[in-house]
């Protein structure tokens, strides 16, 4: 059985629906987009915008992004996951997740501690 599919049926022996975890839908779409199917990647983002309000949302959204070489957009996620009161230093920028971002400028702008 697939990764993606034993993580579903967990959610499901829980009580939860896999879409209304913001988490698997991100990682979902990590993971397609690392296998190079750009068209599943941007469903799982798409699934996201029904959990915008929360920061997590556009956390998730912007991971996607990330891996889908769409930087400038990652980081404007990453910014308004922010304003919305995510902490950046809880993301583990330094992760896997965000990879693709770790020499690029503006993410390094913005995960920079500020004073």
């Amino acid at each position: 059985m697939r990764l993606l599919e034993v993580a579903s049926a967990s959610l499901r022996a829980r009580g939860r629906e896999p879409d209304e975890v913001p988490l698997f839908l991100g990682s979902s779409g990590v993971i397609a987009a690392i296998r190079g199917d750009t068209l599943e990647a941007r469903a799982y983002y798409e699934r996201l915008e029904e959990h915008q309000e929360a920061g997590d949302g556009l956390f998730n959204q912007a991971v996607i992004a990330a891996h889908l070489g769409e930087k400038d957009l990652a980081v404007r996620l990453l910014g308004r996951a922010h304003a919305k009161g995510a902490s950046i230093h809880g993301w583990g920028h330094d992760s896997g997740f965000f990879a693709p971002l770790w020499n690029y400028a503006p993410f390094q702008e913005l995960v920079r501690p500020k004073e």
